[in-house]
């Protein structure tokens, strides 16, 4: 129960993080300063789909579900 809370939590904030980096340039800028390789940052940037479902996409392994928004937060 607590993991799947947990989970929806972490992906609420990814939803925020991606909504609030704006347009596809500035989301490409951050996903390389997060350690992202360069062809994921582009695909995940040129997206054409919504926030949560971005932030929730399983099949590349360097999109924005895998950025961890609690080590952001840290970060910056």
């Amino acid at each position: 129960m607590l993991a799947n809370l947990e989970a929806w939590i972490r992906r609420r904030l990814r939803s925020y993080l991606w909504r609030q980096w704006g347009n596809g340039h500035n989301r490409y800028k951050e996903l390389r300063r997060r350690g992202v390789p360069k062809f994921s940052a582009t695909a995940a940037a040129g997206s054409p789909t919504g926030f949560w479902c971005q932030t929730a996409c399983k099949t590349d392994p360097g999109s924005a579900s895998k950025i961890d928004p609690l080590r952001v937060a840290r970060d910056e």
